[in-house]
């Protein structure tokens, strides 16, 4: 897959200042979805060509004003980028096999970032992850699994909070 933001392993070195400003790319695609051009004839119509279905209905994303300038699309839906976001900050925090602090991140930071107190150890055929400042430690995390425990909610508004 070819896209802007991806393989750009310069943007990530460390001890580097950024001088020049993104240049954004605007009204990209602005036509986009309107028409689509026609194909050559050099192929036979599928089975049920020309009928309606419901599955070649546009999406009312291109309703929204601002859905042509978007750079990246499928970036919406902001209730799924919050949780999102608070899994990945709260399982990283707590240090959870959820977290995606695993050996292979820890291994990105080897390779493109100058962070000695980051970097995985070896002993005895062992691989150990340092702990990070951004950790919490075990009497912290008890502190906020109690917490969590005596919190009172509405039947049904966090059932699934354990999960």
């Amino acid at each position: 897959m070819r896209h802007l933001f991806r393989r750009e392993r310069n943007q990530f070195r460390a001890n580097q200042v950024e001088k020049n400003r993104f240049t954004t790319v605007t009204n990209r695609g602005g036509n986009m979805g309107t028409s689509v051009p026609h194909r050559s004839r050099h192929y036979r119509n599928p089975i049920g060509f020309g009928v309606p279905h419901n599955w070649v209905k546009r999406s009312i994303f291109w309703e929204l004003p601002y859905w042509h300038t978007l750079l990246i699309r499928h970036n919406l839906d902001v209730m799924y980028t919050k949780k999102n976001v608070f899994e990945n900050l709260f399982h990283t925090i707590m240090d959870t096999p959820k977290s995606k602090d695993n050996i292979k991140a820890r291994r990105d930071i080897e390779e493109y970032c100058n962070r000695l107190k980051l970097h995985i150890k070896e002993q005895q055929n062992k691989i150990f992850k340092p702990r990070t400042s951004y950790t919490l430690n075990k009497e912290q995390v008890r502190k906020v699994y109690d917490w969590l425990n005596k919190l009172k909610f509405p039947d049904g508004y966090a059932s699934n909070i354990g999960a």
